[in-house]
């Protein structure tokens, strides 16, 4: 079983790297989402630490780590209403 996961994740990752290497535009996306995730998890991560040290702490870190799963309930409700829509693509 575990031979045939790694065969399985080898085959995927030299279609991606082929994928990624001959094609420039999803070379540049990847890319592209790589910085931006790791942008993101670095802001969340020095906003987590800056509420630490505010007064109150505990509900600092509390509020801050909230406020950072807005989004991806706002992801689910627009997600809804978009499988919804009747002319998807105009």
């Amino acid at each position: 079983m575990k031979r045939f996961m790694f065969i399985a994740f080898s085959n995927y990752f030299g279609e991606f790297m082929n994928l990624f290497l001959k094609n420039k535009v999803f070379r540049w996306l990847t890319i592209s989402d790589f910085l931006n995730n790791s942008g993101a998890s670095i802001y969340n991560i020095v906003f987590v630490i800056y509420a630490s040290m505010m007064p109150n702490p505990r509900i600092m870190v509390f509020v801050a780590n909230a406020i950072m799963l807005i989004p991806i309930f706002f992801q689910i409700s627009v997600g809804i209403r978009a499988d919804k829509t009747e002319h998807k693509v105009k």
